[in-house]
């Protein structure tokens, strides 16, 4: 009777056993789940920094450019109605809107590409 009694507590604390290392695994799945979410969450918050960031410099860049082109054709006006006294030669123009243009287009590409980068 007793061996019977004996038995019967070593298959129930087994069971019990197992019964905990399946807990402690399903609560082991399920912080890591919440580590997931943690991970994703966070990542979709710096989706949404990087797209409101991207929005502000791009139109921040929009401004800058059509000051600038603002004011190489303003002293290309000045200079073709000879307004106010305003002269300069005409290499000067040729490299003030040739060394324009440049840099316009190398700003406006760089920071295209910084601001909007193509997904590999």
């Amino acid at each position: 009777m007793s061996r019977i009694l004996i038995d019967d507590i070593q298959e129930e604390s087994g069971t019990f056993d197992k019964d905990k290392e399946i807990y402690a695994i399903e609560q082991l799945k399920i912080k890591q789940k919440e580590l997931d979410n943690l991970l994703l969450a966070e990542q979709l918050e710096n989706l949404i920094q990087d797209r409101e960031g991207r929005k502000k410099f791009a139109d921040r860049l929009f401004k800058f450019l059509i000051g600038f082109l603002t004011c190489v054709l303003l002293i290309v006006l000045f200079d073709g109605f000879s307004f106010v006294c305003f002269d300069i030669t005409d290499a000067a123009l040729v490299a003030i809107l040739t060394t324009t243009t440049a840099n316009i287009i190398g700003v406006f590409t760089f920071v295209v590409r910084y601001l909007f980068p193509t997904k590999k």
